[in-house]
């Protein structure tokens, strides 16, 4: 599958999901094992564990997620790097 057509479907997929989580289509249980699942495959790191990991300062890895060289995401008031 090309890259335009992967990101057509995907885009699609990510949609009908959250849209059937806002209608109440899925159960509870069903939308924690979709999160654990995603959870066990991108396992979330705070800034200061990516940091102490890779031997790097907080600052550096501040800079590198400014600089789109790490993925992120905040929720909480909390940034976890992926």
């Amino acid at each position: 599958m090309n890259h335009a057509k992967k990101h057509a479907r995907s885009e699609k997929i990510r949609k009908r999901l959250i849209e059937c989580c806002n209608n109440g289509e899925l159960f509870m249980h069903d939308e924690l094992q979709i999160f654990a699942y995603f959870l066990e495959r991108y396992p979330l790191k705070t800034i200061s564990e990516v940091a102490k990991q890779q031997g790097k300062t907080y600052n550096g890895i501040k800079q590198r997620l400014e600089a789109g060289k790490e993925m992120s995401i905040s929720t909480g008031g909390k940034t976890f790097i992926i």
